[in-house]
């Protein structure tokens, strides 16, 4: 990534051969205005022959707009990407135009793209943007639309929890491992944020995500959950197929 950055910089046109989003999504943000053409070469499978895409990375930035090639990097991780989890039914491309068009996205890209800002701000920008992608206002709380949304739904169809928004401290830390992620793209090194300090744990020499820190439930709920199967003497279901098992 960076060598093809600098061949650009040095006013020779360079072809990048590459079949990954992030990749694409690099160039768009990394290119900057003097460069020599750039492009994105895509070779992928498609009905038992091979298409190929060739995409100039500058056409791209003129045909979105300044303000969207400066959000992108956000959003691209905010919907999802290899360290931070999808966001159910949310296409990325549809995800995208619907908070770049946004006036009020902005300032929170930014917060979330900024090395200055702290776990709070970011977690608090985080959220905002997901209460703007799932139709909500800015002034309105994560929680309290998870609540909405899932009374509107009852009355209609069997509720999908997949399809709510996320709960506020499930949205905290996915929003941290977004400006880890961001950080990350930016500098174009794997060292510049210390991920223990932005979402992330040690188990034993592996880092993995914390999803959240509360229970999924009450503990008074959790204790009134109950099924028909025949149980073991250790209070468990015998099968996979039983309800409270799935």
């Amino acid at each position: 990534m960076k060598s093809a950055l600098e061949v650009a910089e040095q006013q020779q046109s360079v072809t990048v051969v590459a079949q990954d989003t992030d990749i694409f999504v690099l160039l768009v943000h990394h290119v900057q205005p003097g460069m020599a053409e750039v492009y994105m070469l895509s070779v992928c499978k498609a009905r038992k022959s091979m298409v190929s895409k060739l995409l100039s990375i500058q056409k791209v930035q003129e045909s979105i707009g300044t303000s969207a090639v400066r959000q992108l990097l956000v959003i691209h991780a905010l919907t999802g990407c290899d360290t931070a989890s999808a966001l159910y039914g949310h296409r990325k491309a549809s995800a995208f135009w619907k908070l770049v068009r946004s006036a009020d996205t902005m300032p929170l890209t930014d917060i979330i793209a900024s090395t200055t800002g702290t776990t709070d701000e970011v977690a608090s920008a985080g959220m905002k943007l997901l209460v703007l992608l799932y139709g909500g206002q800015m002034s309105d709380n994560l929680n309290r639309l998870r609540f909405a949304k899932y009374m509107q739904k009852i009355p209609t169809s069997q509720v999908l929890l997949e399809k709510l928004p996320p709960t506020e401290r499930a949205a905290f830390y996915h929003s941290l491992h977004v400006h880890v992620q961001v950080m990350q793209w930016t500098t174009l090194n794997t060292s510049v944020t210390e991920a223990t300090n932005w979402g992330w744990k040690l188990e034993g020499k592996t880092v993995v995500p914390i999803l959240t820190d509360l229970e999924p439930a009450p503990a008074d709920l959790l204790k009134v959950i109950r099924c028909n199967c025949k149980r073991t003497s250790v209070n468990q279901c015998l099968t996979s197929i039983c309800t409270c098992s799935k």
